[in-house]
């Protein structure tokens, strides 16, 4: 179970016809695409290949997060936007579920610059590690050894965010 994240207008860095057998397939009914797949193991390889290298290029196309990771990352959001009202309670909330929650491209953008702020004033660390502790503390107020943490907050994942944020065009979680 994830968080998936799909960009408004992407900026398209190769377009997507370019990727000859995932374009063929991406729109085509999840049955058909079942089985031809299993018909051909190499299609199949061919077409999750041409996905991840068309992601990996086009980078505001896609966003995924497992639940657990996307958390800390979506309130970090809320955290640094906060005083420009850039994410609203309403919008924060609904974000931490597949519902279509998002923002539209001037206000992406803007995230994006206060998240790279944050990374460079030293915000992101603080918040990170003060995160980690209270999302890892149970309802007695125990926490675990570290190693045992289910909820990380992960530095690299802001970054892969703010690159997906420039190019996104706005986007929504669905």
């Amino acid at each position: 179970m994830g968080m998936d994240v799909h960009g408004l207008m992407p900026k398209q860095n190769i377009k997507r016809s370019e990727f000859t057998t995932y374009n063929r397939w991406v729109d085509e009914d999840w049955s058909d695409k079942i089985k031809a797949f299993d018909d051909d193991s190499e299609l199949q390889q061919k077409y999750w290949d041409e996905e991840d290298k068309y992601q990996s290029v086009n980078v505001g196309v896609y966003f995924r997060n497992a639940c657990a990771r996307w958390r800390g990352l979506w309130d970090f959001c809320y955290f640094v936007g906060k005083d420009e009202n850039l994410i609203d309670t309403e919008t924060w909330r609904e974000g931490h579920h597949n519902d279509g929650a998002g923002l539209d491209q001037v206000t992406s953008l803007k995230l994006a610059e206060k998240l790279q702020e944050a990374v460079k004033d030293g915000t992101l660390e603080r918040f990170a590690t003060e995160w980690e502790i209270e999302a890892n503390t149970d309802d007695k107020g125990r926490l675990p050894k570290k190693s045992q943490w289910f909820y990380r907050f992960d530095v690299d994942n802001v970054s892969r965010f703010v690159g997906f944020l420039k190019e996104c065009g706005g986007f929504r979680i669905c």
